[in-house]
């Protein structure tokens, strides 16, 4: 009892410490929000080098005591520096409006969120035209949950750029939380049913343009784990709806692979990570869960695909990211595939060396807990940044391989 008394009292106290300390962070950093500069893409550093692909890549998480220690050192920052989502960027702050669209598709009724800034309403953008961004949510996840402040895993934070830049985003649902991606099992209602949803999200890009000012040549979607794998099917399936796209910790089903197929040329960013335990850099089946989540390619397969479908295999330029946060165990780099004429679209693969299966982001480290379920959080750079970069740099393209 004694023992148990101690821990609670413990556990009472680093939470009024870390509530008083975040408070008075927080305050302290408010005054400074007039002198911060904007989000923006982080620092990249070119190295320049012959590029190759990861000789060898990590199947399962199964982390050393040192590495554990490190998680919890990380961790351990967190909680008593209050490094907080609106302390690293204090002057994110959404000054738009979220709108539920629903509409009925294959006999569902499906949905999904809108975020408009203020400053994009017909009235003030006259006869212009402005982006617009889908995010699609990982497996078990929700609208809600992608779109939310709140730091997590997988999270983004587009909204904040949406703000800042002029564009808007939609956070699609999907039906039983997942996607139907195209993978050969039958873990969830989605693939069970075998639900359209490549139909329901090009529906949906019709119906936004039709009630927002948005340009049609400039639409973008992308998502992380099936999100991301969903975002590879779109980019197959649908290919001439979109200016670009891209796919984090995703990659191909296997099933899919021999038939892959896209339509035309098409700008993608690829963002996978070596120690991911469900989508293996190697490829294959994970052994992380409990039920067979189905098998993919190996991201060097993956990549090597789009280089070659795009047409830009040949001299690439690789830019090592500044390691800024070397307490999360984590490196990472870019490789750069950039266009040979009018007719290539570009390629860029971001290699999370030692990460696992989240979103990269300097505002979440990994709880030593979910180290071992789902390996590290890349922490060095922010992938909503790196991703709106690489979208606004592109707009729709007609011609075909």
């Amino acid at each position: 009892m004694v023992l148990q008394s101690k821990i609670i009292v413990a556990i009472v106290g680093l939470i009024i410490v870390g509530t008083v300390g975040t408070v008075a962070y927080r305050a302290s950093e408010q005054r400074r929000v007039e002198s911060m500069v904007p989000l923006a893409p982080s620092p990249l550093v070119a190295v320049d080098t012959p590029v190759e692909a990861p000789k060898t890549a990590v199947d399962t998480i199964a982390p050393t005591p040192t590495e554990t220690v490190q998680a919890a050192k990380a961790w351990k920052t967190y909680t008593s520096n209050a490094l907080h989502f609106s302390v690293l960027y204090p002057q994110r702050t959404v000054m738009g409006s979220t709108e539920q669209l629903t509409l009925e598709h294959d006999g569902r009724q499906r949905s999904g969120l809108v975020y408009v800034p203020t400053s994009l309403s017909r009235q003030t953008l006259g006869d212009k035209v402005v982006p617009l961004v889908m995010v699609l949510h990982g497996g078990h996840g929700s609208a809600e949950k992608t779109q939310s402040r709140n730091p997590s895993r997988f999270r983004y934070s587009f909204d904040y750029l949406a703000d800042r830049d002029g564009f808007i985003t939609v956070y699609p649902q999907g039906v039983g939380s997942n996607w139907n991606d195209g993978r050969d099992v039958n873990t969830n209602e989605s693939l069970r049913e075998n639900v359209d949803d490549v139909g329901f999200l090009t529906k949906l890009v019709d119906l936004l343009i039709e009630k927002y000012p948005i340009d049609a040549d400039r639409v973008y979607v992308t998502g992380a784990s099936n999100g991301g794998t969903m975002t590879l099917r779109l980019a197959e399936e649908a290919t001439s709806k979109w200016a670009a796209v891209a796919s984090v910790i995703a990659s191909i089903p296997s099933n899919r692979f021999a038939k892959y197929s896209p339509k035309g040329r098409l700008p993608i960013l690829i963002m996978n990570a070596t120690a991911d335990p469900l989508i293996l850099w190697k490829g294959g089946s994970s052994t992380a869960t409990r039920k067979d989540i189905g098998s993919v390619i190996p991201t060097p397969d993956l990549v090597q695909f789009w280089v070659m479908h795009n047409g830009v295999l040949g001299k690439t330029e690789r830019v090592q990211i500044p390691n800024l946060a070397a307490e999360d165990g984590c490196r990472a780099e870019k490789i750069f595939y950039p266009e040979r004429g009018t007719d290539t679209a570009a390629v860029v693969l971001y290699t999370l060396f030692d990460a696992g299966h989240a979103v990269p982001n300097r505002e979440v480290p990994s709880q030593p807990m979910s180290v071992r379920m789902m390996g590290k959080v890349c922490m060095d750079f922010d992938a909503t940044a790196e991703v709106w970069e690489f979208f606004k740099q592109h707009h729709r393209k007609s011609s075909a391989p």
